[in-house]
């Protein structure tokens, strides 16, 4: 029970999502530091600039400079979500203080409050000292800071005038979204009634069937729709809106077994391979990590999955699609067992220089090796003997 009521909450909030009683305008929102400063922001320190208030996809722009430490570390400036307490997007910033990048981040944010944040963390500074944000004049060089700033302990620059740890500078952050394409827009309202036909029965059904076939990744029968019509007429009669009606019939939709688990087989037929839909779904799920698009679809449909050619022409076509990252990225942590990766971390008196962005960099060594193998169509022994491997600025 307490899995299904998981279920339909994250159901209830999807629906919610693509069809919110009101239209979410895209808008742009810019933040800056006071006049004439800049935001310090130390490792291991963060900000408070972005808020987001409906859950989407935003394009977010952060003017910064990024200093490097002595060894060569630049910052990574993260998007850190302060309630639940992870980096959801980040980029290495590498800037000069008086020629600041505009870096951006384009990524699925979830609704809340975001620090932009200095992932470039020690474990433990070298004094033990942990520095928050601060403001400092925008005309000061940094180098100037001799000593300290705000917490006298922790020397921003060394003897030999450079910066110490890496080192964040924040002018600006500029949010734009939510961001939703015509060909979303188009698919959303094709799984609603036009307006006037809410009642309509042959329009309540079309809608239906669409969203079911989509969800479902198979055809569906009209006594399946039939229970699902049959709900949606309860809750108009219990005084739901049409909009609030249809929204719960979706989200049932959604806590369906149709959705939930890949069906394969048929009660009472005994098939020796699953058909062009069951197929599809594999495929997707495999490659994809999400349901058939509209093309898999078509070919199945179609019967052109069952011929050899037509299953090739497919897999090539998802393999060249950008959605093939997914398989990329998440196939080798599943396979290595990656998220092991920082269990026991290692002693920071010993290792000074361990952080949360070296450690995602171990994993992403891994990923990206896999990748480059995986692409270029190299020989599975290069994962063993390869004299090559794959770095980042970390």
């Amino acid at each position: 029970p307490a899995h299904l009521e998981r279920y339909v909450r994250a159901a209830d909030a999807v629906v919610g999502i693509a069809f919110p009683d009101r239209t979410v305008a895209s808008t742009t929102k810019r933040t800056a530091a006071p006049e004439g400063k800049r935001w310090l922001v130390w490792p291991g320190s963060g900000v408070h600039m972005v808020t987001i208030p409906t859950p989407g996809r935003y394009r977010v722009r952060v003017q910064a400079s990024g200093l490097a430490s002595p060894r060569g570390r630049v910052p990574r400036l993260a998007l850190w979500h302060m309630s639940q307490k992870r980096t959801v997007a980040g980029v290495n910033v590498a800037a000069a203080e008086d020629a600041p990048a505009t870096v951006e981040i384009e990524a699925l944010l979830p609704a809340g409050a975001y620090e932009i944040r200095n992932d470039a963390r020690p474990i433990d500074l070298v004094t033990g000292v942990t520095q928050g944000p601060e403001q400092v004049g925008r005309g000061r060089s940094i180098t100037t800071l001799r000593g300290g700033s705000r917490a006298p302990k922790t020397k921003i620059v060394g003897e030999d005038g450079r910066v110490v740890v890496p080192l964040l500078l924040v002018d600006s952050v500029e949010v734009e979204g939510p961001i939703v394409t015509a060909e979303e827009k188009a698919q959303r309202a094709s799984f609603l009634p036009a307006q006037g036909k809410e009642d309509d029965p042959a329009e309540l059904r079309a809608c239906l069937r669409r969203f079911a076939e989509r969800a479902w990744r198979r055809p569906v029968t009209d006594a399946e729709l039939e229970r699902y019509e049959k709900f949606y007429s309860a809750e108009r009669a219990e005084g739901e809106s049409a909009k609030a009606a249809h929204r719960a019939v979706l989200t049932s939709m959604l806590v369906a077994r149709s959705f939930l688990h890949l069906e394969e087989g048929s009660a009472g037929e005994r098939r020796p391979q699953v058909n062009d839909f069951e197929l599809a779904a594999r495929l997707s799920y495999f490659l994809w990590s999400s349901l058939p698009d509209e093309d898999l679809a078509a070919a199945a449909r179609s019967g052109a999955l069952a011929s050899p050619e037509g299953l090739a022409a497919q897999v090539d076509r998802m393999l060249a699609d950008p959605k093939i990252e997914r398989f990329l990225d998440s196939f080798p942590r599943q396979w290595l067992q990656l998220h092991r990766v920082g269990m026991f971390q290692p002693d920071p008196v010993l290792y000074p220089d361990y952080d949360p962005w070296l450690e995602e960099s171990m994993i992403l060594e891994t990923t990206s090796c896999f990748r480059e193998i995986f692409t270029q169509n190299l020989p599975l022994a290069q994962l063993l003997d390869a004299d090559w491997t794959m770095l980042n600025p970390r």
